[in-house]
């Protein structure tokens, strides 16, 4: 009776024991499969190189950037401009709308990739993601391309487009506008850099806000005087010339250069004077002025 009490007490006693053991060896493996997760991890972070961002189309994400010049009068400088211009650009098929496919049809997985985009390729310890040379990392293949664009889902063509020019725009300045570019099949379109070229004056000269021009007189103006008619952004305008004249005197006219609407400042107008010899002198006018060149 008391050998069979032992033989009892022994046996819950070793149950207790395996249960101990038993959870002491799964918290061990426990542990041991997060050491083996983290170290997993740490080398993917560190081993697993990567070209995905090569493996993206990049017509699906943005269109190619455009760009274009134009060239505007020094009038449409001073005053700003809309311009109507036709450039050549991608736009999106009209035809499949720029799926690429044949109308009626759609793409398929590609399996290759699996869809992916991109194939691993083992390289000694390390793993490089390649963009699928079938799909060229869409993911997709297309099997009926359309006829219109031959799969691309864009056409080239002539585009009218509309551009404000501000004015006092500089000389070769290039002004940008954003999803005016090239038409992605599939996004938005690239930004398109429009470089615009001021053609030259035949009588004014910009320096910064300020504007120069020169005026040629007769002899006989510089000597005497007089008043004359000069070019002025605002149309003619009469200046007093006065007596002994001399050559390259500079006139300044405040307030006569290009004005800027934001800030509401203004610059000058400076006009500079110099002697014009007269052109086809008669017999007369020869003998005039060699009786002028005695007197002195």
């Amino acid at each position: 009776m008391g050998n069979a009490s032992a033989v009892t007490i022994s046996l819950h006693g070793n149950r207790k024991s395996d249960k101990t053991l038993k959870a002491h060896f799964n918290t061990k493996r426990n542990r041991t499969t997060r050491i083996k997760k983290r170290f997993l991890s740490i080398w993917k972070t560190f081993f697993l190189h990567t070209r995905r961002i090569a493996s993206v189309d990049l017509l699906d994400i943005k269109g190619d950037d455009l760009h274009h010049s134009i060239t505007i009068t020094f009038e449409e400088m001073v005053n700003g401009v809309e311009k109507h211009v036709l450039v050549k650009k991608k736009t999106r098929c009209g035809e499949c709308e720029g799926s690429r496919c044949l109308r009626g049809t759609v793409p398929t997985r590609c399996w290759t990739c699996y869809g992916k985009g991109v194939t691993v390729i083992k390289n000694g310890p390390y793993l490089e993601e390649d963009p699928c040379t079938k799909c060229h990392g869409r993911g997709m293949t297309i099997k009926h391309k359309c006829p219109n664009c031959f799969g691309k889902g864009l056409i080239l063509g002539d585009s009218f487009e509309v551009f404000r020019i501000p004015a006092l725009v500089e000389n070769g300045q290039v002004l940008k506008y954003e999803h005016r570019g090239h038409a992605a099949p599939s996004s938005y379109s690239g930004t398109l850099y429009l470089t615009v070229n001021v053609a030259d004056h035949p009588v004014f000269k910009r320096d910064n806000m300020n504007i120069e021009s020169e005026v040629a007189i007769s002899y006989a103006t510089g000597i005497i005087g007089g008043v004359i008619n000069v070019d002025t952004l605002n149309g003619l305008r009469q200046v007093s010339i006065g007596p002994n004249f001399a050559h390259g005197y500079s006139m300044v006219l405040e307030q006569g250069g290009l004005r800027d609407s934001k800030s509401g400042k203004v610059g000058k107008h400076t006009i500079k004077f110099f002697f014009k010899s007269p052109e086809n002198v008669s017999a007369e006018e020869k003998q005039l002025y060699t009786e002028l060149e005695s007197l002195q």
